[in-house]
């Protein structure tokens, strides 16, 4: 699905989509609200901080798990906060959330500019 910064649904849409097809994969409850949290936080960081976004994928991969595949413009790399530096409130803490949940998580660079942040789940 491409990602528009333009477009204030696409959050929105694309988790109802997910949703929807997770369900329909009888995936347990607790694996899809992980997942929807996931992908709230990797789809707000690449728009928030990778603008224009590029695309999201989503593949089954062996064995139930689900890989979801984030672009983005920024050439910074994405890091996980210090939350003992950062004032309460101040946010900038998705990829804690994103390391809580996932199995695993990462970022391939695209140079010159760019990366593609993943993060997979057992859908088990």
């Amino acid at each position: 699905m491409e990602l528009s910064d333009a477009d204030p649904c696409i959050l929105a849409d694309l988790r109802e989509w997910v949703h929807e097809l997770l369900t329909d994969a009888a995936a347990p409850e607790p694996a899809i609200t992980a997942t929807l949290s996931i992908l709230t936080e990797l789809v707000t960081n690449a728009l928030t901080h990778g603008a224009p976004a590029g695309q999201c994928r989503l593949r089954l991969v062996p064995g139930r798990v689900l890989r979801m595949e984030i672009d983005d413009r920024s050439p910074q790399a994405a890091t996980v906060a210090d939350r003992t530096r950062r004032p309460p409130g101040s946010g900038g803490f998705g990829l804690l959330i994103v390391q809580s949940l996932a199995s695993a998580w990462g970022q391939v660079p695209h140079p010159p500019g760019g990366k593609t942040v993943w993060a997979e789940i057992s859908l088990r």
